[in-house]
């Protein structure tokens, strides 16, 4: 609910100053709702659709802090043959918006890539962060952790063998990678 409300006062700062971008943007929420609430019914989906929720959850981030973060998505390889559990992804782009550091000296970062050889996904998601800063008991931010303990859980019961999840904290990033064995 969060990121709905900020991305609704987001889009309508945009009404009010007549801006272009509004129509493509109502678009990708309107797309990201949909996806969410009707598609991810079944167990698995195309992976296709799993990045263009990416995509558009991505390009409304990119509104809110288009002045101070760099915020790149990079896909490669054939996505097109391949099912995923539905909503797996999304945790750790989340995670890496919901814990960047936002700096007035330097421009922070958030960069996601898929990449896919043959069944195989490589998934990477970089957010840059300040770890003084970060604080895992801040009330405004939520428990730290839950999300990345429940894909873990997922992780485990969909792709027991099939996966490999890596994190990384260094004192001014974070990083996830995650190689998964996919169905066709």
């Amino acid at each position: 609910p969060h990121f709905l409300f900020n991305t609704l006062n987001n889009l309508y700062g945009l009404s009010v100053v007549k801006s272009e971008k509004l129509p493509n943007l109502m678009l990708k929420l309107s797309d990201l709702l949909r996806y969410s609430l009707y598609e991810t019914k079944e167990t698995l989906v195309p992976l296709e659709k799993e990045i263009q929720y990416l995509e558009n959850y991505m390009a409304l981030e990119k509104l809110r802090l288009e002045k101070t973060t760099e915020i790149e998505f990079k896909k490669q390889g054939n996505l097109s043959h391949l099912q995923i559990a539905p909503m797996l992804l999304i945790v750790f782009v989340e995670n890496a918006f919901k814990h960047l550091s936002v700096s007035e000296e330097k421009k922070s970062h958030v960069l996601v890539s898929v990449g896919v050889k043959g069944n195989q996904m490589i998934f990477s998601c970089v957010n840059s962060m300040n770890q003084k800063m970060h604080r895992t008991d801040d009330l405004e931010k939520g428990r730290s952790g839950i999300g990345l303990v429940n894909a873990q859980k997922r992780l485990q019961l969909m792709y027991a063998d099939k996966h490999h999840l890596k994190t990384i904290t260094k004192s001014n990033e974070y990083s996830v990678s995650l190689a998964l064995l996919l169905s066709t």
